[in-house]
């Protein structure tokens, strides 16, 4: 289907409308300048987007997944998938900060790892997985997710709680990264395994939320898109500074190398921002600090601070932090 051209150029040529010999044969995908006047499109389009939306804030379960099959209707599956992801992007940010900190840990850690080997896969096989196996993908998934919960409620009945398993989470969560990256169905192969283990229903939507977020930000970087820090800190419940830390472990959890993470908080988000730092080279700004241990070693190095050079100049931290707590002494003792 993608000839020789890299993985998830689809997605790419989808999103910008391109045709001719920059991106798909006509065949295989639509100018978006037509989709836009079609009406067909939007009567498919905002269905599909309401649907992902309500599963995305926890209401409706995997009812989301059958956000592509409807805009398939009007397009080709693989292009429905690559206008979606922008707009699932912009939902996973909704849906972290409504379920900030109410998730399972452990599921988390137990079906990340699958995850990202589901949408390595994913990404690997991108140049052979034609339409009509991404039709396949998304009934199959469907099939599956029912004959599931059939087979669970007439073998164990609706009481029924399952005990964590880590080699289940494992399994499932490859399939919905790599169900996920090919047509972002991702959430029945999910709650395959989260539904039976019986969570509180919040917890269960931030853990979903959560897993998702990070499923699709990988897509987004095997998409070629830079990653950058610091869009959400400083704002209520994102302390300046920490959050920025949290926000590094928590890439590298979700895949990235320290390396990886390190370069997307300094010099892309100085790039992104246009601001003239992000990295010690001659003609930028001297913006650095000087830690105790090897952050590539371990990210959580990075808060391992001595010191601290804004513009070539040490700044003087303690001074900075007693000012802080004569201003605000209630949150210096917490």
């Amino acid at each position: 289907m993608f000839g020789n051209r890299p993985a998830f150029t689809v997605a790419q040529s989808a999103i910008l409308g391109y045709s001719g010999d920059d991106a798909f044969p006509p065949d295989q995908s639509l100018p978006m300048s037509g989709l836009l006047l079609d009406p067909w499109f939007y009567a498919a389009a905002i269905p599909a987007v309401i649907l992902v939306g309500l599963s995305k804030g926890g209401f409706g379960g995997a009812v989301g997944f059958v956000g592509v099959p409807l805009m398939a209707l009007t397009m080709p599956p693989v292009q429905a998938a690559a206008i979606l992801l922008p707009i699932l992007c912009l939902m996973d940010i909704v849906s972290v900060w409504t379920w900030w900190g109410v998730y399972d840990r452990k599921m988390l850690v137990d079906m990340m790892p699958g995850a990202v080997i589901g949408i390595g896969i994913g990404w690997l096989t991108a140049a052979l997985v034609t339409e009509e196996a991404v039709r396949l993908i998304v009934g199959a998934v469907a099939i599956i997710f029912v004959l599931r919960w059939l087979y669970l409620q007439f073998r164990h009945g609706a009481d029924h709680a399952a005990e964590p398993n880590r080699v289940a989470a494992a399994i499932w969560g490859t399939v919905a990264g790599f169900t996920s990256f090919v047509a972002h169905v991702g959430g029945p192969p999910f709650q395959v395994y989260a539904l039976p283990i019986r969570l509180d229903p919040k917890v269960l939507s931030g853990t979903a939320a959560i897993f998702f977020a990070a499923t699709n930000a990988l897509k987004l970087k095997a998409a070629g898109m830079k990653i950058v820090l610091g869009c959400d800190t400083g704002q209520t419940r994102f302390f300046i500074g920490w959050m920025g830390q949290l926000e590094m472990e928590n890439w590298v959890w979700m895949g990235l190398t320290p390396m990886e993470a390190i370069v997307a908080a300094t010099r892309d988000s100085a790039e992104a921002a246009h601001i003239n730092t992000g990295m010690i080279a001659a003609g930028k700004l001297a913006d650095f600090v000087v830690l105790d241990a090897n952050p590539l070693e371990n990210i959580a190095n990075s808060r391992r601070i001595n010191k601290v050079f804004l513009r070539g100049a040490e700044v003087d931290r303690a001074a900075m932090r007693a000012k802080w707590q004569k201003r605000w002494p209630t949150a210096s003792r917490q």
